[in-house]
């Protein structure tokens, strides 16, 4: 009775699992009356991190029933995750990946403390709480384990940057095309940020506006619109091309385009309309007969 109760009473010893699925090599490890089994035999899916799957001996005897083998197990086995608390050192690490080129200084003050299981760590840019003050914030990631699992980890962390930010060297107004005089560049030093800046003149220089800036005001990539090839009433070279056939002729932009942009053209002989996609600065492309309609022609009212 006492061997019984002691036996009900002592934990299994589990065997680690490495996969989302507990496989016959891995059932053969821990059983060796079950070696035989197929070692890529997908024999049931594995716990979670911090559980157990237990094989009773009436199942590890159907097991075996079902490949053949002759075997009778006597004891019962479970499996499970090797699990740790997160290493700092490997937290901050993966935070430095996703803030490569920013010049950021992290300062972590508190992390996850449950056990994790190994694999890559992910912290996502999208799972940092933004703050506009230099204070602590949150910023959740996770463990990428097994194929195609996600354990989540956090920590909560004091994040600066120190990067040079193009500001507004004056109000510049709506479709403004952007030179050197317009824009300055100015060291920021602080909490960090989502918003794409720009940080080299040559990423503005040609580009225009999409609305007003004010003056000092930071330069995003979501203020700009790409440069224009072409610009309306601008005489432009459109490329006729027909099998080997390649024509070329003038044509007025009746509307501003950018690189591979479909726009309407007109010939200022016969004052018909046509369609033709911006190749490159003052040329466009236009197929009889291609997709987009490029070549249909409008007579003009």
């Amino acid at each position: 009775m006492l061997a019984l109760l002691f036996a009900v009473l002592t934990p299994l010893a589990c065997h680690s699992v490495n996969s989302d699925f507990i496989h016959g090599q891995d059932l053969a490890k821990a059983v060796p009356a079950l070696a035989s089994i197929p070692l890529d035999a997908r024999i049931g899916a594995a716990p979670m991190p911090g559980q157990q799957r237990v094989f009773r001996v009436l199942e590890l005897k159907r097991i075996a029933q079902q490949y053949k083998i002759a075997a009778e197990p006597s004891e019962d086995v479970c499996f499970e995750w090797e699990t740790a608390v997160p290493d700092r050192q490997d937290l901050q690490a993966a935070m430095e990946k996703t803030l490569t080129g920013r010049n950021a200084a992290i300062q972590i003050l508190e992390s996850s403390n449950l056990g994790a299981p190994h694999g890559d760590v992910v912290f996502p840019l999208a799972g940092l709480t933004i703050t506009t003050a230099q204070s602590a914030t949150l910023w959740r990631g996770y463990i990428q384990y097994g194929e195609t699992r996600r354990f989540p980890v956090w920590a909560r962390v004091v994040v600066t940057v120190r990067e040079t930010h193009l500001v507004a060297a004056k109000d510049l107004s709506a479709g403004a095309e952007l030179d050197q005089n317009d824009f300055k560049a100015e060291t920021y030093e602080g909490p960090l940020t989502r918003e794409q800046f720009l940080s080299d003149g040559r990423q503005v220089e040609g580009k225009r506006l999409k609305f007003a800036v004010r003056a000092g005001s930071a330069l995003l990539d979501r203020m700009l619109d790409s440069a224009l090839e072409i610009s309306r009433g601008e005489l432009v070279n459109a490329v006729v091309e027909n099998g080997a056939a390649r024509l070329e002729v003038q044509a007025e932009a009746q509307e501003d385009g950018r690189m591979g942009q479909v726009i309407t053209l007109r010939n200022p002989r016969s004052g018909r309309s046509f369609r033709g996609r911006v190749e490159a600065k003052g040329t466009v492309l236009v197929v009889p007969g291609g997709p987009f309609g490029l070549a249909v022609e409008t007579k003009k009212s």
